[in-house]
């Protein structure tokens, strides 16, 4: 299943990778898709995993915010 986040707070490339880095990091998300220009996150779930659990998780990359879109 394919889920579409947005998330505030990322300015560069290395932000990017970061998100992407954390997020793959969970059992439950078989890739992320990331993107900048409109700060955004595709997730392919391959468990099951609620808002402030995803909140947690790029938490622990910077400041960064998500939300579902």
């Amino acid at each position: 299943m394919i889920k579409k986040y947005k998330i505030e707070g990322m300015t560069c490339g290395n932000c990017v990778a970061s998100v992407k880095k954390h997020l793959e990091s969970a059992e439950e998300i078989s890739e992320a898709n990331i993107q900048l220009e409109e700060p955004q996150a595709s997730l392919k779930l391959v468990g099951m995993l609620d808002i402030s659990e995803l909140q947690a998780i790029v938490a622990e990359a910077g400041s960064y915010k998500i939300t579902a879109l």
